[in-house]
């Protein structure tokens, strides 16, 4: 199956799409840890990479495209599973939050 293409004025899109930082809605300014989700696309699991986990207050939330949340944890470690066999294709949120301030929103998308 191709995957489609998308034009854009004043960079080649291929580059950036397996990067989980063109998938970024929302990051805090100054934010001083790496975040991101991979593989993203993905058919059963995603993973949750959190760099230099020095606040045990972090959590994640997952949310649908219509804003209902599906799923919320803590960020116990680097790297948290999070699987979305479950879930019906579609895009859909995941909101890291450091106490009760969001520091980031990252766009999946799950595929067949």
């Amino acid at each position: 199956m191709e995957q489609p293409v998308f034009l854009t004025q004043g960079f080649q899109q291929n580059e950036y799409l397996n990067d989980s930082a063109a998938h970024s809605i929302y990051e805090l300014p100054g934010l001083n840890n790496k975040i991101a989700v991979y593989p993203n696309p993905a058919k059963e699991l995603v993973i949750l990479f959190v760099e230099n986990i020095i606040n045990k207050n972090l959590i994640y939330s997952l949310h649908d495209n219509r804003g209902l949340l599906i799923q919320k944890d803590q960020i116990r470690n680097v790297e948290t599973k999070i699987s979305v066999r479950h879930l019906a294709p579609s895009t859909y949120i995941i909101d890291v939050f450091d106490n009760l301030n969001k520091i980031k929103s990252i766009k999946i998308i799950k595929q067949y």
